[in-house]
Protein backbone atom coordinates (compact mmCIF):
# COMPACT_ATOMS: atom_id res chain seq x y z
CA UNK A 1 0.00 0.00 0.00
CA UNK A 2 2.78 2.59 0.67
CA UNK A 3 4.70 1.68 -2.30
CA UNK A 4 1.33 2.68 -4.29
CA UNK A 5 1.11 6.07 -2.45
CA UNK A 6 5.10 6.82 -3.21
CA UNK A 7 4.76 5.56 -6.89
CA UNK A 8 1.32 7.72 -7.44
CA UNK A 9 3.24 10.29 -5.69
CA UNK A 10 6.29 10.39 -8.33
CA UNK A 11 3.54 10.77 -11.02
CA UNK A 12 1.13 13.20 -9.21
CA UNK A 13 -0.69 15.57 -11.38
CA UNK A 14 0.47 18.76 -9.54
CA UNK A 15 3.83 17.78 -9.57
CA UNK A 16 4.90 18.53 -6.06
CA UNK A 17 7.03 15.57 -5.42
CA UNK A 18 8.80 16.16 -8.25
CA UNK A 19 9.75 19.48 -7.94
CA UNK A 20 11.00 18.42 -4.68
CA UNK A 21 12.94 15.89 -6.22
CA UNK A 22 14.18 18.23 -8.64
CA UNK A 23 14.89 20.95 -5.99
CA UNK A 24 16.49 17.69 -3.49
CA UNK A 25 18.84 17.15 -7.01
CA UNK A 26 19.42 20.48 -7.55
CA UNK A 27 20.70 20.82 -4.16
CA UNK A 28 23.18 18.43 -3.82
CA UNK A 29 24.87 19.15 -7.25
CA UNK A 30 25.06 22.58 -6.04
CA UNK A 31 26.88 21.08 -3.06
CA UNK A 32 29.29 19.10 -4.77
CA UNK A 33 30.57 21.82 -7.75
CA UNK A 34 30.90 24.02 -4.36
CA UNK A 35 33.42 21.38 -2.70
CA UNK A 36 34.79 20.45 -6.25
CA UNK A 37 35.85 24.37 -6.21
CA UNK A 38 36.98 24.61 -2.61
CA UNK A 39 39.45 21.48 -3.66
CA UNK A 40 40.25 23.51 -6.52
CA UNK A 41 41.05 26.26 -4.97
CA UNK A 42 43.19 24.63 -2.23
CA UNK A 43 44.75 22.29 -5.33
CA UNK A 44 45.68 25.74 -6.83
CA UNK A 45 47.18 27.29 -3.58
CA UNK A 46 49.67 24.07 -3.32
CA UNK A 47 50.95 24.49 -6.89
CA UNK A 48 51.35 27.94 -6.27
CA UNK A 49 53.27 27.58 -3.34
CA UNK A 50 55.50 24.88 -5.12
CA UNK A 51 55.55 26.85 -7.87
CA UNK A 52 57.03 29.94 -5.93
CA UNK A 53 59.67 28.04 -4.11
CA UNK A 54 61.20 26.56 -6.75
CA UNK A 55 61.43 30.32 -8.56
CA UNK A 56 62.97 31.30 -5.68
CA UNK A 57 65.57 27.73 -5.46
CA UNK A 58 66.20 28.77 -9.28
CA UNK A 59 67.19 32.07 -7.77
CA UNK A 60 68.98 30.97 -5.31
CA UNK A 61 71.33 28.88 -7.31
CA UNK A 62 71.93 31.58 -10.06
CA UNK A 63 73.27 33.31 -7.42
CA UNK A 64 75.65 31.23 -6.00
CA UNK A 65 76.05 28.52 -3.47
CA UNK A 66 76.14 31.36 -0.39
CA UNK A 67 73.09 32.91 -1.05
CA UNK A 68 71.86 29.44 -1.43
CA UNK A 69 73.07 27.79 1.86
CA UNK A 70 75.24 25.19 0.23
CA UNK A 71 79.04 26.80 1.16
CA UNK A 72 80.99 23.16 0.47
CA UNK A 73 83.00 22.16 3.46
CA UNK A 74 86.56 22.65 2.93
CA UNK A 75 87.23 20.03 5.55
CA UNK A 76 87.50 16.36 5.55
CA UNK A 77 85.39 13.53 7.52
CA UNK A 78 87.30 10.90 8.76
CA UNK A 79 85.57 7.94 8.30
Amino acid sequence: MRSRLLVNGLIAPDGSVQRQMLRTLAERVAAQAEIQREQMERDMAALRAMVFAAAERAAAAATGPEQYGTTPSRTRRRA
